[in-house]
């Protein structure tokens, strides 16, 4: 074997992927990257027992369906991780009840464990620490086979292993403690030595190498199953054209020969036990698989899944739960598409030379058949999640850079902005969503004060600004919350956004610090600022004011904590006024009177009335931007010379308070107007007009209230 290529270049970029690695390591906190906690519950059983689990059904595991998963991860792991003390191991796993797994659309709970120190975490680290070096070697291989693959274009190498070493997803998930990097670095590996195969022909070093290789792989995941088929078929063309019948042998006899020695113990035990090769049977009844699918459906959940899948392969992390800014995700689509189209000429440009056409047929069958395995993967479960393409980062990534300096552009002009946005993942994207909320020394000076307890849970104030909300809008609001003990159990806050009828039209269910804290464990005696967004839904069809009820209760029971005032008596329901919402279409008034020119306040104009069964309707318009709330008044009046007596009233306020109306919206107001009992016969006027704390706006008419039509009692 020739003497590997290890350039200066190489060196800096496994450094650099190294550096920013270990950013996104601390920054997720344990068992916050996609099934990780399952993942490291094979780790700790493997740990304790120095044996893989039986899998069987009915019988729930905290490993889940990572028991059917092939084992060489955990083995490996499990022994480097036997001397850690793990006898916290259970404080490890506790779960958030409100997590909202894989729900990027939704704010908050992104944590689905609540985290406390314990010594069993290092576990976790240690298997981090043993992925990173994976995503180390995995970097190295990719680096010599986009060399390999074209050793004439000099910033190939450069160009392909930095859309590696600065992906974010591959960033993310190399630092986490699952079994994907190690399938990745074997197949990376693989395909580097396939490669060198192609170019120099057999040597029996390499190819024990490369059986190890593969053999390892195939125990990793059984995604690395794809580099005995490229690997296999490349020797047999190696074979022929070289006319190297000892060389192919050798190849083939260590091909199996090592993988029965290192791999095949694991598929026999599978069909020992399971009946089946590779254990996806008993995997899909624990996991749960998709339904049946006709091929169209298969296709349109595909379409439906595409932008998932293309988002998760550069930039969602946490339990597919937390994603980057969304343009970020429109300009990768549009650097991928630039790459495909020139990726095209190139394929043409290539036909005549033979080397790059060969590394070209290797690299593209492999992503081929891995893609097809990824596929038919999906027809069966769901979780379509682009780090299941990592295994077969190396052609992609290779492919996506001669796409690109196809149309001659450069490696820096993507690299660059790339690195910056690898980056600032861990500060800006990642760690915010785990983050304690912050302690202050006293209520801030905007922040309205409120006393209430829950329990032993001080609501010390809040900060709100009431606005007009829109469909889709979202509402903040900060809590303050001094705890004056510890509770016995954790406690959950939930706040809910309610009309004035009482229905609700969103909610936080959480534990404080939106799923980051317990009330068995927070700091006694100090504030906390805890803040919250109330996603309104983009279909909601309302009018009205909107209150915030805020309770504490009992998860999972449902029962809710009493409240008391200052003096410890009990207090009613905690509400919060946060402004007003019309998202319904505006009114109509049939058989309308029209008005002229009846303007309050310059504020409302009267567009018409009617008065039937003693209900006197009004139409108004907003001509400018009212400046609080106000009531329209309205009643009959008897009016005489000696005294004026009101029969009959019934003031009411708009659907939603006035100063949240918009210039030229409409809204209707209903009035019931009873006349006193005993009325004499006649005809009594009925007045309107606008008040607010016993003050009248303005009208054209005398002590600023219209007569509209007349209450007639026969």
């Amino acid at each position: 074997m020739q003497r590997v290529f290890f350039p200066n270049q190489l060196r800096y970029l496994l450094a650099i992927y190294s550096a920013i690695a270990i950013l996104y390591l601390f920054a997720t906190p344990v068992l916050e990257a996609p099934d990780e906690i399952y993942h490291v519950a094979m780790i700790n059983y493997v740990a304790n027992t120095g044996e893989l689990p039986v899998q069987i059904l009915g019988i729930d595991t905290d490993y889940k369906q990572e028991g059917s998963q092939p084992p060489l991860y955990y083995l490996i792991t499990g022994f480097l991780t036997r001397w850690i003390d793990r006898s916290d191991y259970d404080q490890l796993r506790l779960f958030n009840p409100h997590a909202n797994t894989g729900q990027a659309e939704l704010l908050g709970n992104k944590n689905r464990i609540v985290h406390e120190p314990t010594s069993a975490q290092n576990m976790v680290y240690v298997a981090r620490f043993f992925s990173l070096i994976c995503g180390v070697i995995t970097i190295f291989a990719v680096y010599q086979s986009a060399h390999l693959f074209a050793p004439k274009i000099k910033s190939l190498p450069l160009f392909a292993t930095g859309l590696v070493v600065f992906n974010p997803q591959f960033l993310f998930i190399s630092t986490a403690a699952n079994n994907d990097i190690l399938v990745i670095m074997f197949n990376t590996v693989s395909l580097w030595l396939t490669l060198k195969t192609v170019r120099d022909g057999f040597d029996t070093r390499r190819s024990l190498i490369l059986s190890i290789c593969i053999a390892l792989g195939t125990i990793s995941k059984l995604s690395g199953l794809v580099m005995v088929i490229v690997t296999a078929l490349t020797g047999l063309y190696v074979g022929i054209k070289r006319r190297d019948l000892r060389g192919l042998v050798i190849l083939a006899v260590l091909m199996a020969g090592i993988w029965g020695i290192l791999g095949a113990w694991w598929y026999i035990r599978n069909i020992t036990l399971y009946d089946e090769l590779f254990g996806t049977g008993m995997m899909l009844t624990i996991f749960g698989g998709r339904s049946a699918l006709t091929p169209d459906e298969w296709i349109r959940t595909m379409l439906n899944e595409f932008g998932g899948l293309r988002w998760s392969y550069w930039a969602v992390f946490g339990w597919f739960n937390i994603i980057t800014w969304k343009w970020i995700y429109a300009v990768i689509d549009i650097v991928s598409l630039v790459a495909l189209v020139g990726f095209i000429p190139f394929v043409w440009k290539i036909r005549r030379d033979g080397a790059i056409r060969e590394s070209t047929a290797i690299a593209g069958l492999m992503l081929t058949i891995g893609t097809l395995s990824f596929l038919s993967w999906t027809t069966q479960t769901t979780g379509s999640q682009g780090r299941l393409l990592f295994p077969f980062i190396a052609p992609a990534s290779i492919f996506l850079a001669v796409g690109l300096m196809q149309l001659k552009i450069r490696p820096q002009w993507v690299l660059a902005p790339l690195v910056i946005f690898a980056v600032i993942q861990p500060r800006f994207i990642i760690q915010p969503n785990y983050d304690f909320p912050p302690i202050v020394d006293a209520l801030p000076s905007d922040a309205v004060g409120v006393y209430r307890v829950f329990d032993h849970i001080e609501f010390v104030g809040y900060q709100l600004t009431p606005n007009r909300w829109d469909a889709g809008g979202e509402i903040p609001i900060t809590v303050y919350w001094r705890p004056l003990a510890q509770s016995d159990r954790d406690y959950s806050l939930a706040i809910t956004a309610i009309l004035p009828d009482l229905s609700p039209i969103a909610s936080v269910n959480t534990y404080p610090g939106w799923g980051s804290m317990r009330t068995t464990t927070w700091q006694t005696g100090v504030i906390y600022a805890d803040s919250y967004v109330l996603q309104l839904p983009e279909s909601l069809s309302a009018i009205g004011d909107i209150q915030l009820l805020v309770s504490w209760w009992k998860y999972p029971e449902g029962d809710y904590l009493l409240v008391t005032d200052e003096n410890g008596r009990a207090s009613r329901d905690v509400l919060i006024f946060a402004g007003g919402i019309n998202t319904v279409s505006s009114p109509t008034l049939p058989n309308m009177t029209p008005a002229e020119k009846i303007v309050f306040g310059d504020m409302f104009r009267l567009v018409g009335h009617t008065w039937a069964d003693n209900t006197l309707s009004l139409m108004w318009e907003v001509l400018t931007p009212p400046d609080n709330a106000y009531t329209v008044f309205a009643f009959a009046l008897a009016d005489s010379d000696s005294e004026r007596v009101v029969v009959g009233q019934g003031d009411n306020i708009p659907p939603m308070s006035t100063q949240f109306y918009r210039v030229r919206e409409q809204f209707l107001t209903l009035h019931t107007i009873n006349p006193a009992e005993n009325l004499d016969s006649g005809t009594y006027p009925l007045y309107i007009g606008w008040y607010r704390d016993n003050i009248r706006l303005s009208v054209d008419a005398p002590d600023n209230m219209y007569a509209v039509d007349s209450l007639i009692i026969p």
